[in-house]
C-alpha cells in the first residue's frame, strides 16, 4: 500500500457491501436521530419540571446525569469489557438506554414530573454507554476489512454528525407542537430499533477465556504505546476546544458587533461543513494517516486563529466552515487507528476507557474557558486557544513511531 494519502470513495462501497455492517449502520441512523431529538426535550423537561432560581440547577443536574456515571463505569469496570461478547455489552446498552428513557417519557406526561426521578432514570441510561459504544467499534472492526474501516468509521460518525443538525430543529418543533413526552418516547423507540438490530449481528470478538486479567481504569491502555498517546493528544486537543465554545458568543457580540444570527451561522457553517470533510476523510486510502492526525490538529489551529481575527462576520463564517471541513476526519481517523493498534480481545476495553476519559475533556474545556475569557478576553481566549492546538500537533508523528503496528486481518463480509 503506498504510503501517501489518497482519495479513493470506493471503499464506502465495499464497506456497506457487508450486510451486517449495513445493518449497524441503519440502526445507528435511527438512534443517533432519536438521541439528537432527546438532547434538546430533556433539557427543555427540566425547566418545565424546576422554576425560578432551581431552573439552573436542574438543567445542570439533568444534562450531567446523562453523562457522569458512565464515565465511572467506564473508567472503572471499562478493563474487564473484554470478557463480554461486544454484541452483548451493545445489546445491554441499548436495552437499558430504551426501558430508562421509555420511564422518562412516561414521567414527562405528568402535570408535574418529579426531577429526581428524570435525573435518576437518566443516571441509570447513562451507566453502560461507554461500554456500548466501545463494543460498536470492536464489531465495526470485526465486521469490516481493516482497508475499509476508515470508511466504515466515517459513515458511523457522519451520519451522527448529520443527525445532529436535523434532530434538535426537529425537536424544537415536534416539543413545541406535541409534547416532550412523545420526544423522549421517540429515543426510547429508536433504541429498541438500535437492539434488534444489534441481535441480528454475527457473534463477534474475542472468546472470554482469550482476555487477560481486567485492569482498572488507564491500565486498559498500558500495553499500547502509540493508543496511549493518541488519548493524551486526543484529550488534549477536545479540551483546547472548550474555550472555544465559551468565548465565541462573546466574540461575536463584541469584537465581531454582531448577534446571535451570526453565532448561529458559524455552527451551521460548521456542522455542515464538517459533514463533508468527514466524507473525505472516510476516502482517504494510503498509510500515512498518522500524518493526516496532525495536519487536521493543526489545520483547526489555525482555523480557530482565523476566527479570532477575522474583523467582520462574513470571514468569521468562512473560517468556521473551514475549521468544520478540516476536524470533520478526526474521530473516524483516531478511530481507526486505535482499531489498528489495540486489535483482538483488548479492544473492547482500550475503547472503553477511551470513551470514558474522553468525556472528560470537553468540560474541562469549558470551565478552563470562563477564566481564560475573563483573564484574555474573547480575541486572547480563541487565539490561546489556536496556538495551544497548533503546538499540539507537533507530538502528533510520534504515535507512528516506537512501536510496530498490531495489524489484524479483517473478518471479511459477514452476513
Amino acid at each position: 500500500m503506498s504510503r501517501r494519502a489518497h482519495l479513493d470513495t470506493a471503499g464506502y462501497r465495499r464497506a456497506l457491501a457487508v450486510p451486517a455492517f449495513r445493518r449497524l449502520v441503519a440502526g445507528n441512523v435511527v438512534s443517533s436521530l432519536g438521541d439528537s431529538m432527546s438532547l434538546v426535550a430533556l433539557l427543555w423537561l427540566a425547566v418545565e419540571s424546576s422554576s425560578g432560581a432551581g431552573r439552573a440547577l436542574a438543567v445542570g443536574a439533568v444534562a450531567v446525569a446523562y453523562y457522569a456515571p458512565g464515565v465511572v463505569v467506564g473508567l472503572t469496570a471499562g478493563a474487564a469489557a473484554g470478557r463480554f461478547a461486544p454484541r452483548t455489552l451493545m445489546a445491554a446498552d441499548s436495552g437499558l438506554r430504551a426501558a430508562t428513557l421509555g420511564g422518562v417519557a412516561l414521567l414527562a406526561l405528568a402535570d408535574e414530573p418529579p426531577l429526581w426521578a428524570i435525573v435518576a432514570l437518566l443516571g441509570v441510561a447513562s451507566l453502560l454507554r461507554p461500554l456500548g459504544e466501545a463494543a460498536e467499534r470492536t464489531i465495526t472492526a470485526d465486521l469490516v476489512r481493516e482497508e475499509e474501516r476508515l470508511a466504515g468509521n466515517s459513515l458511523l460518525f457522519g451520519q451522527a454528525q448529520v443527525a445532529m443538525i436535523v434532530g434538535p430543529a426537529l425537536a424544537g418543533v415536534l416539543v413545541e407542537r406535541v409534547s416532550v413526552a412523545l420526544v423522549v418516547g421517540l429515543d426510547a423507540a429508536s433504541f429498541l430499533v438500535l437492539l434488534a438490530v444489534v441481535l441480528s449481528l454475527p457473534a463477534t470478538g474475542a472468546r472470554v477465556e482469550d482476555v487477560e486479567r481486567p485492569r482498572f481504569g488507564l491500565g486498559a491502555v498500558r500495553r499500547f504505546p502509540e493508543v496511549r498517546l493518541l488519548l493524551v493528544v486526543t484529550f488534549c486537543f477536545y479540551a483546547l476546544y472548550g474555550p472555544v465554545e465559551v468565548a465565541l458568543p462573546i466574540h461575536v457580540a463584541g469584537h465581531l458587533d454582531s448577534g446571535p444570527a451570526t453565532l448561529g451561522a458559524m455552527w451551521t457553517a460548521f456542522g455542515l461543513a464538517s459533514v463533508v470533510g468527514t466524507a473525505l476523510g472516510g476516502a482517504l486510502r494510503g498509510d500515512a494517516r498518522v500524518a493526516v492526525v496532525a495536519a487536521v490538529v493543526a489545520g483547526w489551529g489555525l482555523a480557530v486563529a482565523g476566527i479570532a481575527v477575522a474583523a467582520s462576520p462574513a470571514p468569521a463564517v468562512a473560517a468556521m466552515a473551514i475549521g468544520g471541513l478540516i476536524y470533520g476526519p478526526y474521530q473516524a481517523l483516531v478511530t481507526t487507528e486505535v482499531q489498528r493498534r489495540a486489535a483482538g480481545p483488548a479492544l473492547t476495553p482500550v475503547f472503553a476507557t477511551w470513551h470514558s476519559v474522553l468525556m472528560l475533556a470537553l468540560p474541562l474545556g469549558v470551565v478552563v474557558g470562563g477564566p481564560l475569557v475573563g483573564l484574555l478576553g474573547s480575541q486572547g481566549a480563541l487565539l490561546f486557544s489556536a496556538a495551544g492546538t497548533v503546538a499540539l500537533a507537533a507530538v502528533v508523528p510520534f504515535a507512528g513511531r516506537g512501536v510496530a503496528s498490531r495489524v489484524r486481518p479483517g473478518a471479511g463480509e459477514v452476513v
